[in-house]
């Protein structure tokens, strides 16, 4: 690749209860925003400035939300979805999307000249210091193109790729890249815009998820890309529950809302045990010590439930288990705890943890410097699992998923 080849804030948000309420910290008092200064990095992959507890979340990668359903069940957790949307596309939203969207629940970001042009600088600059890159972003196979809109990257990287792809097609507004290109692309952009408005990200594909732990952990990966051994760090996912209303999927939106506004003290009381435990977990080294900081948070994660389950109650006739999973750099000491052995996954109190792959020497001084600001989740709405556990009855293991995405 050429430079690769040779080497706004919104405080108010109207409500379903037909009131404004501000967005922000826990107490409901508004957003305070904090600068901060870090050495330079080839890679800003992640580096969200925010509070500790943010209530909003930027949806990634898609302009789209096809599933309702996930939209629904993000708002049992987060107060507000954010969705990356170019000023010229008018997105097929569903009707239950579009309440969303009038409710202002869910919003969108207009990107701008900054957000395109961070995007650029990081990816070219990460693309420059990798040796090698993984298969899933050397991935040109002929045929295997996706639509990426033109607003959503600028001239320059425009060029820089057409000077190594040759020709790129176009339809309308859209450009046809190779799926490789675009995925690893539209990673970069979607952390560039969620780390300049202070928002965590989430998705609803798994593969996305590995493929952002990847990043985050600025590419740097064991060079045999396997699971952590004992005096190693890694990248681990942590699997937690909450609960939202049963049959989510097809209850309407407006009585989702309704919901979610009565049941803030329990999204809250949830947001902060995962707090909590992320920030906990990553600067933990003896297991030990672990096990009574593991038991003070199930209890806070208890307490979080009881709340949601009294609002759901009162709203709906059942609930359903919604599985998130928080990727976080760990000891390896601190995931042998948790999964018990060095299992691949396993349960400890109220949480799950799932290996994903060892890091090399170099990223060992992330865990220390991670910071819940640069949380990145999966969410997925579960049919079989059991609600008494975090970890999924059947799943596929991340570490396999993580293998594929850096071999094959």
């Amino acid at each position: 690749m050429p430079a690769f080849a040779g080497r706004t804030l919104f405080l108010t948000d109207w409500c379903p209860m037909g009131h404004f309420e501000i967005l922000g910290d826990v107490a409901g008092h508004g957003v305070m925003l904090s600068s901060e200064v870090r050495p330079h990095r080839a890679s800003t992959w992640g580096r969200a400035v925010t509070t500790a507890l943010n209530a909003n979340i930027l949806y990634f990668p898609h302009i789209q939300i096809s599933d309702a359903g996930i939209l629904k069940s993000a708002l049992c957790v987060w107060d507000t979805v954010y969705r990356i949307l170019p000023e010229s596309v008018t997105p097929d939203d569903s009707d239950e999307v579009l309440e969303a969207v009038d409710c202002g629940k869910l919003r969108s970001i207009v990107l701008s000249p900054e957000d395109l042009l961070a995007a650029r600088t990081s990816y070219t600059e990460f693309l420059n210091a990798q040796e090698a890159l993984p298969a899933g972003l050397a991935h040109t196979d002929e045929g295997d193109f996706v639509p990426v809109h033109e607003d959503k990257m600028d001239r320059v990287m425009q060029q820089e790729l057409a000077d190594v792809l040759g020709t790129i097609t176009r339809a309308g507004d859209w450009l046809q890249l190779p799926r490789g290109v675009a995925d690893g692309y539209m990673l970069f952009l979607s952390d560039s815009v969620a780390r300049r408005r202070g928002l965590s990200k989430f998705t609803d594909s798994e593969s996305l998820f590995v493929a952002m732990q990847y990043f985050e952990a600025d590419g740097n990966m064991d060079a045999d890309y396997v699971l952590p051994d004992m005096g190693e760090d890694g990248i681990a996912s942590l699997i937690l529950n909450t609960f939202v209303p049963a049959g989510i999927e097809s209850a309407s939106m407006r009585e989702v809302l309704r919901f979610c506004q009565a049941n803030a003290e329990g999204k809250i009381a949830f947001r902060t045990a995962i707090h909590t435990i992320a920030t906990g977990l990553v600067k933990i080294d003896d297991p030990n010590f672990l096990r009574d900081v593991a038991e003070q948070e199930k209890q806070r994660l208890e307490e979080a439930s009881h709340l949601t389950l009294a609002r759901i109650r009162e709203h709906f006739s059942g609930f359903q288990p919604l599985v998130i999973y928080l990727g976080l750099p760990l000891a390896t000491k601190v995931i042998d705890a948790l999964t018990g052995n060095h299992d691949y996954v396993g349960q400890f109190a109220s949480v799950g943890v799932a290996g994903i792959v060892a890091l090399a020497d170099i990223a060992k001084s992330r865990r220390k410097e991670w910071v819940s600001r640069e949380a990145s989740y999966y969410c997925e709405l579960r049919r079989n699992f059991d609600s008494r556990s975090p970890v999924p009855r059947r799943s596929r293991p991340l570490y396999r998923m993580m293998e594929e995405f850096m071999n094959d």
